[in-house]
């Protein structure tokens, strides 16, 4: 019993330093392991290792999320008829969709085409192949 006793006195030193206006309004439940394993367990879904920022800026939502998982909760949704979207009256056979055709593909004029092929192999350092596992990049030495 000391030791509890001490604990309080500590938490009320505690929060009057802070503002001892919230002396008479502090609810022990709030202290209760589940609730601060669960506060603890929501902060680190969040983020693996916090800073005192990051957890101070992020706490209300903490919170939030931590009272849902430790209540019985439910959401409902109240919403206007018109404010459905209207299903279509019609649809389309996929086979009677018209696709897109591949455009036609064009002639490179020969000298064009071996300009590009000769700045290529000059220029490029290294030369890209692709295996399943992993890309390789390998060097083509000087000639």
């Amino acid at each position: 019993m000391v030791l509890l006793e001490r604990g309080m006195e500590q938490l009320r030193d505690n929060v009057k330093n802070v503002n001892e206006d919230c002396l008479g309004d502090t609810d022990l439940r709030t202290l209760l392991k589940t609730q601060v394993e669960n506060l603890h367990a929501v902060s680190h879904f969040k983020n693996e290792t916090f800073t005192s920022l990051q957890y101070a800026q992020d706490f209300g939502t903490i919170s939030k999320e931590s009272l849902k998982r430790t209540t019985k909760w439910d959401a409902k949704y109240f919403t206007l008829e018109k404010s459905y979207y209207p299903v279509p009256n019609s649809s389309v056979e996929l086979r009677d969709v018209d696709l897109m055709k591949p455009p036609p593909a064009d002639n490179f004029d020969p000298n064009i085409e071996a300009a590009m092929k000769e700045l290529v192999n000059r220029y490029r350092p290294a030369v890209y192949s692709s295996t399943p596992l992993c890309t390789r990049v390998t060097f083509q030495e000087d000639v």
